[in-house]
């Protein structure tokens, strides 16, 4: 957990940071080069999660990080250095197979969600659209 706090210099950072990326009508450039969410810290530094090392490997090779480091030590008077972990992502929720009365077997998602469903006939998919009677 954290020992030292540099939460308030991170978000401090970044809002600077992003404010001259719009300044400049950049915005969606530092929404993406700049996709770190803080973690926690520790005396020398701040752990973020990121999606990718990728995407980290391509902040870092831009100068990203060092611009966040950068301003991290403008604001706080310390040197910062910031590591990364990826970001876990969730799970695809797993399909559910139900057969119908006339025995064919459809597999869709748990909770109802999504607009497609396929039906499974003969070893053969087919695409089957909700229609306006079907809830």
């Amino acid at each position: 957990m954290s020992e030292q706090n540099y939460k308030a210099f991170w978000d401090e950072a970044l809002k600077q940071i992003h404010e001259e990326y719009k300044s400049q009508g950049q915005e969606d450039q530092f929404s993406l080069w700049f996709n770190m969410t803080y973690l926690e810290d520790s005396i020398s530094e701040i752990t973020v999660t990121v999606p990718s090392s990728f995407m980290w490997g391509q902040m870092v090779k831009m100068g990203n990080v060092a611009k966040v480091e950068s301003k991290i030590k403008e604001l706080c008077g310390q040197t910062i250095s910031i590591n990364y972990i990826v970001k876990k992502t969730e799970p695809a929720p797993e399909p559910v197979t139900t057969q119908t009365q006339s025995g064919q077997q459809h597999a869709g998602h748990r909770g109802g969600h999504g607009l497609q469903h396929l039906l499974l006939q003969s070893g053969r998919a087919v695409r089957h659209h909700r229609g306006p009677d079907e809830g």
